[in-house]
C-alpha cells in the first residue's frame, strides 16, 4: 500500500480500487441524515432517536431512556416493560418495536439528491456495500444495479449488481431488524455469518467509512480482527480502511490513527462526493492514456518477426530497448497479460541472436544476448515475471553461459560484461537462478556461471 498524505493520495487510492474492483462502502447513520438533511417528507433518525419514538408510540415512560445501559439494553427495557404492561409476549412486544423502527426508516431521497448520488455512485463504483442503517435510501439511489441482502442473507455477489449488505436488518423486513440486547448477542455467536465475513471484506478491499464514527462493536470487532488477527498482505495490493470523519473545520490532509485507518475529515459528505467525482474524471483521462500506452506497447511487441524492429531492439537503437524494458519494470500487475506479448518477443530476440552467433568468429552476438539477458534480470522485478518468462530468461542464460569467458572458443567481451554487470544483480534473482539451476539437471552451463559470483 501507498502512503497516504494528502487529499489526492486519497483520491487515487480510491480510483484505483474502484478500477481493480477492490472498493466497498461502510454506511452508517450518518450517511442517511446527510441524504435527507432538508427533505420536505421524511426525516432520518438516530438510535437515540429511535429509541425515543418507540417510548412515544409504545407509551412507556421516557425516564427509561435516561438509563446508562447500552442502547440494546435499553430497547429490550422498553419491549419487557411494553409486554407486563400489555400483557403480551416478550417477543410480540419485539415485534411491535421492530414494526414502529420499520416504518420510521422507510425513507426516501428527494429526486435531485438522488441524481447527484447516484452519478457519484455509477462514476465509481463500488463492489459491494455494507451497512448499519435500516433503511434502503442506498437501494432508492442505486436503482436496479443493486441487490439488497437481509442478515440472515449470504454476501451475494452478481455480476454488474452491487451486493447491500443489512448487517441490523432492512426497514422492509420488519423480523430483520437488530435492536434488543438479545439480537446482538445472537450476532455475536462463534459461527455467526456476519461477524466471519466482515473482516474480509475490510482486509481485501479498500473500505470507506460513511456517517459512522467507530462506535458499532461489531464493526470494532472487524477492524479489530483485520487488523491485527488476519495479518496476511499483499503487497501494493493492500487497501486501507479510509473513515469520513465530520467536523465543522476539517483538516485539509488525512491523517492515520493508531488503529491504521485513514481519517479523512469533511463537514459536508455531499462536498466530498462531487470533489471526489470531479477527481474521477481526470484520472479516468489518465488511466485511458496509460491504455492508449499500454496497448501501443503491445501492438510493438506483436512485431516479433519483423526483422528490421528485432534488430534494432537488440541494438538498442534510439534506446529503444531501455525504453521497453522500463515499460516492463514498471507494469503494474493487473496488467500482467502483456508479459505473453514481450515473452514472444524477447524468445524472437533470443533465436535472432542464436543466428547472428552462427558464422564463424561471430562472438560479439553472444555478448549481445547476455547484454539483453542481464538488462531484463537487473531492471524488472523478479516478484512480478510469469515463471514461464524467468524460465526462458534462465534458459537462454544457460544456453550463452557456454560462451562467456577468455579461452578460445568463447567471447571474451560477453566475459568481460559478466565479470563487470554480475554484481549488479540483486540476491534475489541470484538465488532465483540458483534455484532454476538445481531443479533441472541439464543446466550444466548456468550452475558453473553461478558458482563465480
Amino acid at each position: 500500500m501507498k502512503e497516504i498524505k494528502t487529499k489526492e493520495d486519497v483520491f487515487k487510492a480510491i480510483c484505483n480500487a474502484s478500477r481493480l474492483g477492490n472498493l466497498g462502502f461502510f454506511v452508517g447513520s450518518g450517511f442517511t441524515k446527510a441524504i435527507l438533511e432538508n427533505n420536505t417528507y421524511y426525516e432520518a433518525y438516530t438510535w437515540a432517536e429511535l429509541l425515543k419514538i418507540c417510548c412515544e408510540e409504545m407509551k412507556i415512560n421516557e425516564n427509561i431512556l435516561k438509563n446508562k445501559n447500552s442502547y440494546p439494553e435499553i430497547a429490550t427495557k422498553i419491549c419487557k416493560e411494553y409486554s407486563i404492561e400489555n400483557n403480551i409476549t416478550y417477543q410480540e412486544a419485539v415485534r411491535k418495536m421492530k414494526c414502529i423502527i420499520s416504518e420510521k426508516t422507510n425513507v426516501y431521497p428527494e429526486e435531485s439528491v438522488k441524481e447527484d448520488y447516484e452519478k457519484y455512485f455509477r462514476n465509481i463504483p463500488a463492489s459491494w456495500i455494507t451497512t448499519t442503517n435500516y433503511d434502503t435510501v442506498l437501494e432508492n439511489i442505486l436503482g436496479g444495479d443493486c441487490i439488497s441482502i437481509s442478515p440472515d442473507g449470504c454476501f451475494t455477489k452478481i455480476s454488474n449488481m452491487i451486493p447491500i449488505y443489512h448487517i441490523h436488518g432492512v426497514c422492509n423486513i420488519p423480523d430483520s431488524i437488530v435492536i434488543t440486547n438479545e439480537d446482538y448477542a445472537y450476532m455475536f455467536r462463534p459461527n455467526d455469518y456476519r461477524q466471519a465475513r466482515l473482516p474480509f471484506l475490510m482486509k481485501e478491499s479498500l473500505v470507506i467509512m460513511i456517517g459512522y464514527a467507530l462506535g458499532d462493536l461489531n464493526v470494532i470487532t472487524a477492524v479489530d480482527w483485520a487488523n491485527n488477527v488476519y495479518t496476511n498482505t499483499s503487497g501494493e495490493y493492500d487497501f486501507p480502511i479510509v473513515q469520513l470523519l465530520y467536523t465543522d473545520n476539517p483538516k485539509q490532509d488525512p491523517y492515520v490513527e493508531q488503529n491504521g485507518i485513514v481519517i479523512f475529515e469533511v463537514s459536508d459528505i455531499s462536498k466530498f462526493f462531487l470533489e471526489l467525482y470531479e477527481f474521477s474524471k481526470d484520472y479516468n483521462v489518465e488511466y485511458e492514456n496509460y491504455i492508449s500506452l499500454v496497448n501501443s506497447n503491445v501492438m510493438y511487441f506483436n512485431q516479433y518477426q519483423d526483422e528490421n524492429v528485432i534488430n534494432n531492439f537488440i541494438g538498442n537503437v534510439d534506446g529503444v530497448r531501455d525504453n521497453k524494458i522500463n515499460f516492463i519494470a514498471e507494469l503494474p500487475q493487473e496488467f500482467g497479460y502483456v508479459y505473453n506479448y514481450f515473452f514472444t518477443f524477447i524468445h524472437s530476440a533470443m533465436l535472432a541472436l542464436d543466428e547472428m552467433a552462427k558464422p564463424n568468429g561471430a562472438f560479439y552476438a553472444y555478448d549481445w544476448k547476455l547484454e539483453l539477458i542481464i538488462d531484463i534480470l537487473k531492471n524488472v522485478p523478479i516478484k512480478n515475471m510469469p515463471n514461464s518468462f524467468f524460465g526462458m530468461l534462465a534458459n537462454s542464460l544457460n544456453d550463452v553461459a557456454a560462451f562467456i569467458g577468455y579461452r578460445i572458443g568463447e567471447s571474451f567481451a560477453a566475459g568481460q560484461r559478466w565479470d563487470n554487470e554480475k554484481s549488479n544483480l540483486s540476491e534475489e534473482v541470484i538465488d532465483a537462478l540458483w534455484l532454476f539451476a538445481k531443479s533441472s539437471r541439464h543446466l550444466y552451463n548456468l550452475k558453473s556461471l553461478l558458482k563465480n559470483i
